[in-house]
């Protein structure tokens, strides 16, 4: 007996299904590793970002001063500043654990897909 319309819509594809309960396995997995390196690694970029700072604001005092003064070219002190501004604004915790915050939506994505497809085939 062929399928109706509802039924090929209301169901996945078994290949699909598979691929999904693979990546689930491989993305849990993923998630897992993920958990035993972020602490470190958050740590050592919020450790960074402190020293940054404290780079920053001394750079910030040198540049003020020798203004004040009127002597010196400060062009070069400008660039390591901004370096250095640029470098506290790309490294922050949120985009260390970014990848993390991917693989739990990514999960529950594809877990709620699978689920849905398989309470599908419950219902009467």
């Amino acid at each position: 007996m062929p399928q109706r319309p509802r039924e090929i819509l209301s169901s996945l594809n078994p290949r699909l299904l598979d691929s999904i309960s693979e990546a689930l396995d491989d993305v849990a997995r993923a998630i897992g590793q993920l958990d035993a390196v972020l602490p470190p690694v958050t740590r050592h970029v919020e450790i960074i970002r402190h020293h940054l700072a404290f780079e920053i604001e001394k750079a910030t005092l040198v540049i003020d001063r020798v203004e004040w003064d009127g002597r010196g070219d400060l062009d070069a002190a400008r660039q390591r500043l901004d370096r250095l501004n640029g470098l506290l604004d790309t490294l922050t915790v949120e985009r260390a654990t970014a990848s993390r915050d991917f693989l739990d939506s990514l999960f529950d994505s594809l877990r709620a897909l699978r689920d849905q497809d398989t309470s599908s085939h419950s219902e009467p």
